[in-house]
């Protein structure tokens, strides 16, 4: 009688270690999540980046001549017939 207890306490467990809601592969699954999140945290913070140098370019005490006027013939939509206007 114990064997067969025995046996099926074992069974349960190893079922709820590899299948469970706590198991193996969702504790994979939930470092993949992470890993994850962890790449569009890291994208997200790039793009922060580089919208806060170009406000940065912007202000009054560092205002970048080349980047205003690029700002403004992008917004006015001003363009000479002969001019090429390169892009990041």
């Amino acid at each position: 009688m114990l064997i067969l207890i025995g046996i099926f306490f074992a069974g349960y467990f190893s079922y709820h270690i590899f299948y469970g809601a706590r198991s193996v592969a969702e504790l994979n699954d939930i470092h993949d999540q992470i890993n994850i999140s962890l790449r569009e945290l890291k994208d997200i913070q790039e793009d922060r980046m580089q919208i806060e140098e170009k406000v940065t370019m912007l202000r009054i005490e560092t205002l970048s001549t080349d980047f205003l006027e690029e700002r403004a013939r992008e917004v006015l939509g001003y363009r000479v017939d002969n001019q090429i206007i390169l892009k990041e």
